[in-house]
């Protein structure tokens, strides 16, 4: 943190919103002919390019193999960030050795964000799951199609002896399109929204700092697009979402291939991108 005819029925009346969150999901979830379609996709110059808002009929679809998700703590409404929301930093969603932080993040499709995070010495491990709406244990399909305000996001286990906050905030950046608010690449729509959830006011302060120093570097000519809100709530996603870049290597890379992930981040971070210029 998934057609028949009725689809294209649903496109003329459905919001523009769910067309795109439609497009994201079959692109992300459809079997057997979904490959052939997006090896041609992607042989024809990647038609899933960043920023795209082509429009998708919605659909009540389900995924077979769904676990049920689980709250890692109780769940209170967010607010904007600010003073009058109280931020909290959530316990390790799965086991980690004492002395183990944590860190939630949003960029797109939590799929891909495991994987931006994982390669680096220090990571524990990154779990996908669901932040930032009203919903209190929601799932995959509530989150795409639904009206829970949650965005995908992964909570960052970490060794805080290896890596620091400021490290993570780096990597985030750079494997995120930090111009984009209305998706991330492919995926559009509010759940695929990219957010820093801090956990401490150490945190924001340090986000805050990050996002005025890239600001002020002139690097990019647009308002910087990504939320930075306090953390209410992790909410782990099913266990069909987890280390998919591991247990479904094919699809996915033919996914994130097509999707044009790190295409537009070379374009945006040049050799920093993914975070490759990371030192110590």
């Amino acid at each position: 943190m998934l057609r028949s005819p009725s689809a294209f029925k649903a496109k003329r009346t459905l919001p523009k919103g769910l067309f795109q969150s439609y497009l994201s999901v079959m692109i992300r979830n459809m079997r057997g002919i979904t490959i052939a379609v997006v090896v041609l996709l992607t042989l024809a110059g990647g038609a899933f390019a960043r920023g795209s808002s082509e429009e998708s009929g919605n659909t009540a679809g389900s995924q077979a193999g769904a676990a049920d998700t689980a709250a890692v703590q109780p769940r209170t409404t967010e607010e904007p960030a600010g003073p009058s929301a109280e931020p909290r930093v959530s316990p390790p969603a799965v086991d980690a050795p004492a002395g183990a932080k944590t860190a939630v993040f949003a960029g797109g499709c939590f799929w891909c964000m495991e994987e931006a995070f994982e390669k680096f010495d220090g990571v524990y491990e990154a779990v996908s799951g669901y932040s930032g709406g009203t919903t209190e244990n929601p799932t995959y399909q509530e989150v795409t199609y639904g009206n829970t305000g949650h965005t995908e996001v992964v909570q960052i286990i970490y060794d805080p002896q290896k890596l620091s906050y400021e490290d993570l905030l780096y990597i985030f950046w750079r494997n995120v399109d930090l111009l984009d608010g209305g998706g991330q690449f492919c995926d559009r729509g509010p759940s695929y929204r990219p957010a820093i959830f801090y956990g401490t006011e150490e945190e924001r302060n340090l986000a805050l700092a990050n996002k005025q120093e890239i600001e002020s570097s002139g690097r990019f000519n647009r308002e910087i697009a990504v939320e930075i809100t306090p953390l209410a709530a992790f909410w782990i996603a099913e266990g069909y979402h987890q280390d998919y870049y591991k247990t479904n290597v094919i699809r996915y890379n033919l996914y994130k291939d097509a999707c044009g992930r790190v295409r537009r981040l070379e374009q945006l971070w040049g050799d920093e991108a993914l975070g490759a210029e990371l030192k110590g």
